[in-house]
């Protein structure tokens, strides 16, 4: 492993880039958008112990330690409330957490084969990028981070040992992720664990070993529950395109959820209109309200997931052109006809009328004398 030592230069800009949490342009996000949560340790002793490699100290800082330090894979691992500020009780969370205010990052790994993605941050050295548009120029091989089964291959970056360029000292940032030298088990998924754990060792020749479940630490991922409502084929249905009392046809595609409730509104009190663990269609009747239709889904992970989709039906105030007949075929009845509402809600109107006047007759019954 080589052991180097930056330049005055690259110094004062690890630290500016430290202090401000700041120093390359991200677009990153925690949350859902990235799965992958916790800390990986890369603290390497300073000498060399067993004439081949350093031996990865599983947490333990002991104070002759080089290398990349804790490496947090979401911004919410430090930021619990996602609120952009490492608060006190917050920095009390994990040796690796800094006090202040803090990017929002994270890292993504797919759910089958395919490319990472997104951003870690290393309290030694800042950014490491999983970014493929990063990752162009790699040492060897495909240059970018994937998953294919459950092994993770490829490489990973340090942005700030790319960017300082001639102030570098000769490194490079590269980070093998599969690396094939001799030492630990390199980096893989345990999918039977739940959170799915990382286990073994990503490399760097300029820092050493990276490993991804230490003692104090560890580095998870979780696949988030989604869900996508539908009605009638569509994400909103605008007015004219269903009228009150029309069948609504629900249906929805989700990953990673143990049930769904499709209902109408907000709050503990609606009435579901339907529940469903996968995703067959149900149909209900069309009603006027200005609350839309809602699924909601219970993932695998315990937490909600949610769509809706607002509709807005066609309801046109008026009243039927025809009257109904005089309820008196003589004198003064009344007759009415059936109107809607600019709520869709039907009522009665009724008028007066006096179809024919009654016979009036000198003539009266009398008894026989």
């Amino acid at each position: 492993m080589k052991i180097k030592v930056f330049g005055k230069i690259l110094g004062t800009f690890m630290v500016a880039l430290l202090a401000l949490g700041v120093g390359v342009t991200l677009r990153a996000s925690a949350g859902t958008e990235n799965n992958v949560f916790g800390f990986a340790w890369g603290g390497n002793e300073a000498v060399d112990t067993n004439g081949a490699f350093a031996v990865p100290n599983n947490g333990a800082i002991d104070g002759d330690e080089n290398g990349f330090g804790w490496v947090s894979f979401n911004s919410t691992d430090c930021d619990t409330d996602d609120n952009g500020i490492v608060d006190l009780s917050e920095v009390r969370v994990h040796p690796g957490c800094p006090a202040g205010t803090i990017a929002s990052y994270g890292v993504k790994v797919p759910e089958a084969n395919g490319d990472l993605s997104g951003y870690a941050w290393s309290e030694h050295f800042g950014w490491i990028s999983f970014n493929a548009t990063d990752l162009t120029g790699c040492p060897s091989g495909s240059c970018k981070a994937e998953r294919i089964g459950n092994q993770i291959k490829g490489w990973a970056r340090i942005l700030s040992i790319r960017d300082a360029g001639a102030n570098a000292g000769g490194w490079s940032g590269w980070i093998q992720l599969d690396p094939l030298i001799a030492g630990p088990d390199t980096v893989t998924l345990d999918v039977a664990s739940s959170p799915h754990k990382f286990k073994g060792y990503a490399y760097s020749d300029e820092l050493g070993w990276l490993q991804f479940n230490p003692e104090k630490g560890g580095v998870s991922y979780e696949n988030p529950s989604t869900v996508d409502l539908k009605i009638n084929g569509k994400d909103a249905i605008v007015s004219g395109e269903a009228t009150l009392g029309t069948p609504l046809n629900i249906t929805w595609t989700s990953q990673n959820t143990v049930s769904c409730i499709a209902k109408q509104g907000y709050g503990f009190w609606n009435t579901p209109i339907g529940t469903n663990s996968g995703s067959n269609p149900i149909t209900t009747q069309a009603v006027f309200s200005s609350l839309p239709y809602k699924i909601e889904c219970t993932g695998l992970d315990g937490t909600t997931a949610f769509d809706e989709v607002p509709v807005t039906l066609l309801c046109v105030g008026g009243c039927d052109t025809s009257w109904s007949a005089c309820s008196k075929a003589c004198g003064t009845g009344t007759q009415s006809r059936t109107c809607t509402s600019s709520t869709c809600d039907s009522y009665p109107e009724e008028q007066s009328c006096n179809t024919n006047a009654c016979n009036q007759s000198s003539w009266r019954e009398v008894a026989p004398e």
